[in-house]
């Protein structure tokens, strides 16, 4: 599992694209990853 953390779901956007719940990778992702998931998961962080 991967956490990050983002300003706002605009920011999320603005690197996924309109579909903030596809996962996006880089082909140099191949050269360490064991797995993918598709799909991404948000939450909201409540303080």
């Amino acid at each position: 599992m991967t956490v990050s953390r983002w300003e706002s779901l605009e920011a999320i956007k603005g690197f996924a694209g309109v579909d903030i719940e596809t996962a996006v990778y880089y082909p140099e992702d191949d050269r360490f990853l064991v797995e993918r998931d598709d799909l991404v998961r948000h939450w909201v962080q409540v303080s």
